[in-house]
């Protein structure tokens, strides 16, 4: 079984952007906690492309998620780039294939189709099955690489 490690200063890097992530989602936690008004709203409103609203957390929000995304998308690209580990690089290949066609098809509807009376967030949340979809082929892949329990 091939192991994935990472070398002492991609660990500093993943673990700083860890360390900034558990920052930025204590601070969201604080924020909804403070304005009751946040828990009424639907995650796929706050962040879709086009920001209509200027309530700054619905901005905080959407920039927090979609930078997520953008560093998923060019992170998995660099590991696949730099990686000598074939597993790893194809559990990268599936993760970006995922995250590509969720973000891709939420765009195209986006940009393709006029709103239906609030029907279509629910419908871009749904594209997020793409993702999980790519990813159980990562789980079968470490199911069938992992050695056998009894």
């Amino acid at each position: 079984m091939a192991s994935l490690s990472i070398e002492p200063l991609e660990e500093r890097v993943v673990e700083n952007h860890i360390f900034g992530l558990l920052y930025s989602q204590s601070w969201f936690s604080a924020w909804i906690i403070a304005d009751s008004h946040v828990v009424t709203k639907s995650v796929c409103r706050l962040v879709l492309a086009r920001y209509t609203h200027p309530v700054s957390f619905d901005i905080a929000y959407g920039i927090f998620y979609q930078t997520g995304l953008a560093v998923l998308i060019f992170s998995t690209a660099a590991g696949m780039a730099y990686t000598k580990n074939n597993t790893l690089r194809k559990h990268l290949a599936n993760l970006q294939t995922g995250i590509l066609g969720f973000v891709l098809l939420s765009f195209s509807v986006r940009i393709l189709t006029k709103e239906p009376e609030g029907m279509l967030p629910s419908v871009m949340c749904h594209f997020a099955l793409v993702l999980a979809f790519s990813m159980c082929f990562m789980v079968i892949r470490e199911k069938r690489l992992s050695p056998k329990q009894e």
